[in-house]
This record gives structure tokens, sequence and C-alpha cells, in this order.
């Protein structure tokens, strides 16, 4: 791989080539897209990582953990490893409702219509739904915490999902690039408070990595894909915007804020380029 986050975009006249590489990459990584919306291959990797060894031997506390994930109180006393939790379900809320929302309102039908770069939007909306089983999944490791129904992201969440789902063509995917690029931030921040936990259960924190790792390799394609769409001007005013989606979603969610995420940590996004990232994710991932 080669490239930085913040390289000028492709031209409009490579988008098509590109497309295409893009749609041989995630056929060999996702399988084949089933008429119920399963991807062959996704399905068998979450098959390994829900089976994946490793239980959570120590009390935590059910209820804490749902008034938490529904209403966060900094004043409770939260472990780190609970705080670790709430954080990705919390993320995943954001992702859940964001698929649900994009899925409504700009695709009826995941088959529908022959335009490349549709079809290339529906297989990464796709791999957005594996996330959100991917990141929840985490909890097959605690016996105590049981996420029955996905808790939906506070109002100015909603607001712009809404607002990206409903957004003209031509700010669409400036914004959908945005909200990728404060995504990869956030996930990587998350590995590594997780690589720091669970100094006892090796098992459990390798699983809990392996997650993320694989959420962060569809995410750097996601963002190649964004940029081929959005164009030079468009990926510009992308890198712009991404910095005010990571604040107002940090903000908004005061888990993450419990979880280390601060000024300092959003102004890196600014920063943030392919190099930070994991040498097995740069290896494996989509980029142009």
């Amino acid at each position: 791989m080669s490239g930085s986050f913040h390289d000028r975009a492709p031209e409009p006249e490579d988008r098509h080539k590109l497309l295409d590489a893009y749609r041989v990459f995630l056929g060999e990584r996702d399988g084949e897209l089933l008429p119920d919306g399963r991807l062959t291959r996704r399905e068998e990797q979450l098959h390994d990582l829900d089976g994946a060894p490793g239980t959570w031997d120590r009390p935590m506390d059910p209820t804490l953990f749902r008034r938490q994930l529904h209403q966060f109180d900094r004043r409770a006393d939260t472990t780190p490893e609970m705080l670790a939790l709430l954080a990705l379900c919390r993320i995943n809320a954001g992702e859940a409702y964001g698929v649900e929302v994009m899925r409504r309102k700009r695709f009826a039908d995941l088959h529908a219509g022959d335009d490349p770069l549709l079809q290339m939007e529906r297989l990464v909306m796709q791999e957005e739904d594996y996330h959100t089983r991917i990141l929840v999944g985490s909890t097959v490791h605690f016996p105590d915490i049981h996420v029955q129904e996905r808790e939906p992201p506070i109002m100015p969440i909603r607001v712009l999902i809404h607002g990206l789902a409903t957004a003209p063509e031509w700010l669409f995917f400036p914004m959908l690039l945005a909200t990728e690029l404060a995504g990869i931030r956030l996930f990587l921040h998350a590995l590594h408070t997780v690589s720091r936990l669970f100094p006892d259960h090796s098992d459990i924190r390798a699983s809990m990595e392996r997650r993320l790792l694989e959420v962060l390799k569809d995410e750097v394609g996601h963002v190649a894909f964004n940029r081929v769409a959005a164009g030079p001007r468009g990926t510009a005013i992308g890198l712009k915007l991404a910095p005010l989606v990571l604040h107002g979603v940090i903000q908004n969610n005061p888990e993450l804020v419990a979880l280390g995420l601060d000024r300092q940590t959003e102004r890196s996004l600014n920063r943030l380029d392919l190099r930070d990232l994991p040498e097995e994710v740069r290896q494996a991932a989509f980029f142009v």
C-alpha cells in the first residue's frame, strides 16, 4: 500500500478503473453477496470471531452496564474493562443506526441498479452492517452482559446521520469521507486502549483486538472508495470536515471522553496517516 489520506484524490477519469479494482478486492475479502444481504466470507469470519476462546471470570454488573449504556454517568464506578465494552457498544449503536437510515433512504433494494458507483456503495454499506455485528459481538466473552437491543445514538448524532443520508450528491461523498476518517481515529484509539487492558485475559484481549483490526481494514477501504467518489475537490472538503465530525462524536459520547479521547486526540486527526495504522491493516487494506 502506498499513498496518504492527505494525498490528492484520483481524477474522475480514473474512477471506473479504480472501482473495478476495489470490486475485485471486495469479492476476495467478503465473498458473494447473497439475496438476503449476507456476505459468504464475512459469515465465516463472524463464526470464527464468535467462537474465539476467552471468558471474563470477574464480576461485571449487568444492571450498571445497561444503565451506563442508556445514559452514561461519569460518577459511577465503571471499571476500565466495562468502559471499553461500553465504548464499543456505543460506537456500534451509531454504525447500526447509520446503516438503517442509509438503507431506508438511499437503497430500498440492495441489488437494484447497475451504476458502478452505486453498486460499490451498496457493498460498502454491507460491510458497515457487518461492523455492527463484529463490535457488539465483543460481549460474547462476558457471560453477565447481554445487549438485546441497540441503544439509538443521541439526537445530535441522529441529526448528522439523517443530514448525510439526504445530502446532495456533491456533498454526500465528502461528508461520508469525513465520517470514515473520524471512524478510523476512533477505532485506532479503541485498539490502543484495548491492547493495554485484560492483562490476565490475553484471549479476550486478542479477540477484541482482532475485531477492531478487521473493522479498520474495511474503514481504510471505505476512505479510498469515498476519495474516488468525491474526487479531488470533494476529498479536500472531506478532510476539512473530518475533525469537526470527530469533535461532535466525542462531545456527544461521554464514554469516549472517559476512555481517554481528548482534545489532543481530536487534533491528531489532522496528522493521521496510513503510517499510523498497524502493519497488518496497511498490508491487508485497499487504498488508492
